[in-house]
């Protein structure tokens, strides 16, 4: 029988307060994880030079402890008093790839 591997992550959410340590054997696990956390429906994962995540197999390719960033939908519903709007930040170009 094949062991499970599971490797550390850390994630934070795009409003840069939070981050969270977590293990994960797959992309979806991590996905699930971080909805959990973070309480999205639904969310997408980006490195920090805002690659996205969307595939398993690239996945496994992530060094222990790579830091992801985790994006949902409701992050974006909170408006421009939110510090992740600001100008030329990471998360303003993840907002406008991810949510057009």
């Amino acid at each position: 029988m094949a062991e499970i591997v599971r490797r550390p992550f850390k994630i934070w959410n795009s409003h840069a307060q939070r981050t969270v340590g977590i293990v994960a054997a797959s992309l979806q696990e991590l996905k699930c994880k971080a909805m959990g956390k973070f309480a999205l429906n639904t969310c997408r994962v980006f490195l920090e030079d805002g690659t996205e995540i969307d595939d398993e197999e690239y996945f496994w390719f992530l060094e222990y402890q790579t830091k992801l960033i985790v994006v949902g939908r409701v992050d974006w519903m909170a408006g421009s008093q939110n510090p992740a709007h600001s100008e030329g930040s990471i998360f303003s170009s993840l907002e406008s790839m991810v949510f057009g």
